[in-house]
């Protein structure tokens, strides 16, 4: 109940300010259409002032659009503008030209008049029922009328006044949105533009994981089982001739068989550990900072269980990073939070190292980055010389 009153309250603030500003906007640029037009003729400075107008609407849709979010509570994603090639001195003239033709421009334009339009139609509302309440006030003390008369056209009039506010306020909201926002095209061609972004993450993000297991089996597990197999070959040949000394060479290969075991299991752990199935991320991420040779300092914050692709990519960031941070950084201390905002999961991790790390393609900065696209996700890296670095990634996730 008490935010439905604020956001009434605030649609009233809204649509009075919609009069006042929208009829500021609409009344300055009606004056500089009807000033640039005659003046196209003398010495071309009317499609200098016209042109200028087109450019204006930049600023007027920029200040329309903050006052709605902030009046309204709502995002809303600043539109794509066209920007003309030309490069030379010609090109302020061109840029005015494509703002003309820009729909942005005129978008803009139609915001202006329509909350102009609401604006005055409450102030209309608002300065009609006090005229009416007045007159049959003084109609009431002369005898002519009965006082129930004025007590019910109050009511009247302010609960017009009321619905007028909520369902036109509903309107306004609603025409900022799609008018000072991108065009129902340019978002469905920025959702495109996304899922194409997280498609490439997945293909790039399986493809790097698949080499870095690859690279683990070649450099760890294979050359210890090659060994295993020479050591069990010896004691094959040993066996009738030197039973003790094959004995030996079949506990070593025993003992290398273990091993390998215990890598394969930590291979296997490093891409989906089962702690981060049964006991959820928290304690999967205590684990990794458990084992990292750099002090790390741990918090996760998070009510409940995350769903599972969620924590798995969480997972993977953290591990890959902190592996960075103990491999090329230098720090002596890092630290690793997890919090939910807005919609995702953010998670951060920072190192007093020495800084200046950047992505390079199949590294693994690159990895993390294409594993959090492939999610939807954004992957943020700040690291100035001498540091420190940090790295956040936002993740979508449902609440």
């Amino acid at each position: 109940m008490k935010t439905k009153l604020i956001t009434t309250w605030s649609r009233a603030v809204d649509l009075f300010l919609d009069f006042i500003v929208g009829t500021f906007w609409v009344t300055l640029f009606l004056a500089l259409i009807a000033t640039g037009i005659p003046l196209i003729l003398l010495a071309g400075l009317g499609v200098l002032l016209l042109l200028g107008t087109a450019a204006l609407t930049r600023v007027s849709g920029s200040a329309e659009r903050h006052r709605a979010m902030a009046l309204h509570n709502v995002a809303i994603e600043a539109p794509h503008r066209r920007r003309t090639t030309r490069t030379d001195w010609l090109r302020p003239f061109a840029q005015g030209l494509t703002d003309m033709t820009d729909p942005v421009t005129w978008r803009t334009l139609a915001h202006h008049l329509i909350t102009m339009l609401v604006g005055s139609g409450m102030l209309l509302i608002l300065a009609g029922g006090i005229g009416l309440l007045e007159w049959l006030t003084l109609s009431a003390n002369a005898g002519t009328v009965s006082w129930a008369m004025p007590v019910a056209a109050g009511l009247a009039a302010l609960l017009l006044l009321v619905l007028y506010v909520v369902y036109i306020g509903r309107l306004d909201e609603a025409a900022s949105v799609a008018l000072l926002g991108p065009s129902r095209s340019a978002a469905l061609a920025g959702q495109v533009n996304q899922l194409a972004q997280a498609r490439k993450g997945a293909v790039s993000a399986a493809d790097t994981e698949r080499r870095r297991f690859e690279r683990d089996l070649h450099d760890g597990v294979q050359p210890r089982l090659v060994s295993t197999a020479m050591t069990l070959g010896m004691a094959k040949h040993r066996f009738d001739e030197d039973p003790q000394g094959a004995r030996q060479l079949l506990d070593e290969a025993h003992e290398e068989i273990k091993e390998s075991i215990t890598e394969l299991r930590h291979l296997a752990r490093g891409m989906h550990p089962a702690v981060l199935t049964d006991r959820g991320l928290d304690a999967a991420l205590s684990a990794v900072a458990s084992r990292s040779p750099v002090p790390v300092r741990l918090e996760v914050n998070l009510a409940g269980r995350l769903d599972g692709e969620t924590e798995a990519v969480l997972y993977f960031v953290v591990a890959e990073a902190l592996t960075n941070v103990a491999k090329h950084s230098g720090a002596t201390s890092a630290q690793v939070q997890v919090n939910r905002r807005d919609g995702a999961v953010c998670g951060r991790i920072t190192d007093n190292g020495r800084g200046s790390a950047y992505v390079t393609p199949g590294g693994g900065l690159s990895g993390i980055g294409d594993r959090v696209r492939s999610a939807g996700g954004t992957f943020t890296l700040t690291s100035p010389e001498g540091g420190p670095t940090e790295i956040e990634v936002l993740v979508p996730c449902e609440s």
